[in-house]
């Protein structure tokens, strides 16, 4: 019962980063491409997003729950799984978050200092 419960918190967690990724996914290609210069760039960034936006909330359930003590498939058991892919999730968008946040001010003061030169 042990990996079943197990796998089954894992699917949570795999469940959570999808639906995170293709939410995102369309503006991000985008957003990317305006803050690196490049499509290149953009796609590199991209994929390395998906990868810790899949990945945070698997991790998440991994480290956070604890299905070794679940004999039955029930209640907590989502709800542990569900809470703990959420928290790997927000993590990974907090920081993610503070990196736009960063390049976009870098982007901006660049652009203010090129219009004051000119």
């Amino acid at each position: 019962m042990d990996l079943f419960a197990f796998l089954v918190q894992i699917a949570i967690g795999a469940v959570v980063s999808a639906a995170a990724i293709v939410s995102l996914n369309s503006r991000l290609s985008a957003v990317l491409t305006e803050i690196c210069g490049t499509r290149e760039r953009a796609n590199f960034w991209a994929r390395y997003t998906n990868v810790m936006l899949f990945l945070s909330p698997l991790l998440g359930v991994v480290l956070f729950t604890n299905s070794m003590y679940s004999q039955q498939i029930d209640f907590l058991l989502f709800k542990s799984a569900f809470k703990s892919a959420l928290f790997g999730l927000f993590v990974a968008l907090v920081v993610i978050g503070f990196q736009f946040v960063r390049f976009t001010r870098n982007a901006m003061d660049r652009s203010n200092e090129s219009e004051r030169g000119a």
